[in-house]
């Protein structure tokens, strides 16, 4: 319910500055005499605020190290912000996709020194392979030429595949302003190391 979502988000605040092992104890509920108010006390155990120490990359081969953690936000000696983590977990995970390596999970791993009320984060990757583009399929435009789209394509069919401009093709069709709305998708093929682009438009009113 909504009352237990906030709680998990002032567990999720408390994370973000450090603070992994903050729980809520308990809450009470004090009613008005009317019935029509509620005040409520929540009772939380803020625990040991925790900083970075070590920082490192696990099961990486295709980038080294430094490739992959540069634009990361924490780092050791900061603050342990566990939203932020997340976030630079999915830039690395992110910027495989771009590369071509649409299958890439990386993965947190975070231990805790309890004694030095620090931590260590490991980012664990599971590459996937490389893909390419097999085919690109427009669908939805009952009107417009498929070259209309084609030609706002920045990749072409056996090209590698790059995330950065998929997003690009994406923003380019969009201006074009035949349509209301572009969406690109992947669709696997029976070759593992291809991948189809699917391109489905909304024609907007003439």
């Amino acid at each position: 319910n909504k009352f237990s979502a906030d709680l998990e988000t002032i567990l999720n605040e408390y994370g973000n500055r450090g603070y992994l092992e903050s729980n809520i104890s308990g809450t009470d509920m004090a009613f008005s005499e009317n019935g029509k108010r509620v005040d409520i006390t929540i009772h939380v155990d803020e625990g040991p605020q925790y900083t970075v120490e070590t920082l490192d990359i696990g099961r990486n081969v295709v980038f080294d190290d430094d490739e992959l953690l540069t634009g990361i936000e924490v780092l050791p000696g900061g603050t342990h912000d566990k939203g932020q983590v997340a976030e630079d977990a999915e830039a690395i995970e992110q910027g495989y996709q771009d590369s071509g390596y649409i299958d890439a999970v990386v993965t947190p791993q975070i231990s805790l020194d309890r004694d030095h009320k620090t931590t260590h984060i490991v980012y664990d990757i599971d590459e996937g392979d490389l893909k390419y583009v097999r085919e690109i399929r427009i669908t939805g435009n009952d009107v417009t030429k498929d070259e209309i789209v084609r030609r706002q394509m920045l990749l072409i069919p056996g090209e590698r595949y790059d995330g950065a401009a998929v997003d690009e093709s994406e923003r380019r069709v969009n201006n074009t302003r035949f349509f209301d709305k572009v969406r690109i998708t992947l669709d696997e093929t029976d070759d593992e190391l291809f991948t189809d682009l699917l391109v489905n438009v909304e024609e907007g009113k003439t």
